[in-house]
C-alpha cells in the first residue's frame, strides 16, 4: 500500500486554498492547478495504482473544472482509495456546498463512473494490494446525488446546529433550490456548446455572487462565516479565473 497525501497551498488572496495530491511512490497529481508547497492536510493508505486510475491523464479525475466540481472535488476522487478527503482546506465548505463531496455526477454523493471503471480494472487486472478494500460496491449507489439544499442543510445542522432557526433555514433552502435549478440549466448550456467557457464562467460568477448575497442577508456575516468558513466577501475567491481558462483552453 501507497500513503496518500492531500495538500493545500493558498490561492491568489490567501483565505482559499487550492489542493493536490502525492503519493509516496512519487505521484504528483495536480488536480488543475499548483502542485507543489503548501501543508499537508490529510493522509491515508491506499492503492496508488487506483488512484492513478481515478486520477486520469490529466489529473482531474473526469471533473470538468467549475461544471461537475473544483480542485477539491479532484483531489477527493484520487483520494478515495485511502479514505480521507481535503475537507480541512478552506474554501472547502463552498464548493461542497455547490458540487458536494465527489463531485457533480456522483450518483448518491459516492460513486462515480471512473470509480466503478477503475475498480473492475483493478479487480480483472489482479493488481488489487491484500490488505485494502474493494472500493467497487464497498458502498451501494445512493441513487442521484444530494441537491444544493440537501447539502446546506447537513453544513446547518454541523456547523450552526440542528436547531437552528427553522424560518431562517427554509428562506436558505427556497435560495438554494432556485439557484440549482439555474446551476441545471448554465450546465446544459455548456455541455451543448449554447455557451463559451467564459461565458459559463461569467454566468456561474454571478449566480454564486447572487445566492451568498442572500445567504449573508438571511444568516448575518457571523453564521455565514461559521457556515463557509470563509467572509462573506472573500466567498468568490476559490473561483480563480486564470485557472478555469487553463483548464477550458480559453484564450481571454
Amino acid at each position: 500500500m501507497a500513503r496518500l497525501s492531500g495538500h493545500a497551498v493558498a490561492m491568489v488572496g490567501g483565505l482559499t486554498d487550492h489542493t493536490y495530491v502525492t503519493s509516496s511512490e512519487r505521484h504528483v497529481w495536480s488536480c488543475a492547478g499548483r502542485s507543489e508547497g503548501g501543508r499537508v492536510i490529510c493522509t491515508g493508505s491506499g492503492s496508488a495504482w487506483l488512484a492513478s486510475c481515478l486520477a486520469g491523464a490529466h489529473s482531474t479525475a473526469g471533473i470538468v473544472l467549475s461544471v461537475t466540481g473544483w480542485c477539491h472535488q479532484m483531489a477527493n476522487r484520487i483520494l478515495r482509495p485511502a479514505g480521507v478527503d481535503v475537507s480541512a482546506a478552506r474554501g472547502y465548505g463552498l464548493t461542497y456546498h455547490f458540487w458536494g463531496r465527489y463531485g457533480r455526477d456522483a450518483s448518491g454523493d459516492d460513486t462515480w463512473p471512473e470509480l466503478d471503471h477503475c475498480s473492475k480494472l483493478e479487480a480483472t487486472a489482479g493488481l488489487h494490494e491484500e490488505g485494502t478494500p474493494f472500493l467497487l460496491g464497498s458502498k451501494p449507489p445512493g441513487g442521484p446525488p444530494p441537491t444544493i439544499p440537501t447539502r446546506l442543510d447537513r453544513m446547518i445542522d454541523e456547523r450552526l446546529g440542528g436547531d437552528y432557526a427553522s424560518d431562517k433555514r427554509t428562506r436558505l433552502r427556497h435560495f438554494a433550490a432556485v439557484v440549482e435549478h439555474e446551476q441545471e440549466e448554465l450546465v446544459s448550456a455548456f455541455h451543448s456548446k449554447r455557451i463559451t467557457p467564459d461565458q459559463y464562467l461569467e454566468r456561474f460568477t454571478r449566480l454564486a455572487a447572487d445566492l451568498f448575497a442572500s445567504y449573508e442577508r438571511v444568516l448575518g456575516r457571523d453564521d455565514f462565516v461559521r457556515l463557509f468558513g470563509i467572509p462573506p466577501e472573500h466567498a468568490l475567491d476559490f473561483l480563480d479565473p486564470e485557472m478555469f481558462r487553463h483548464a477550458h483552453g480559453s484564450k481571454n
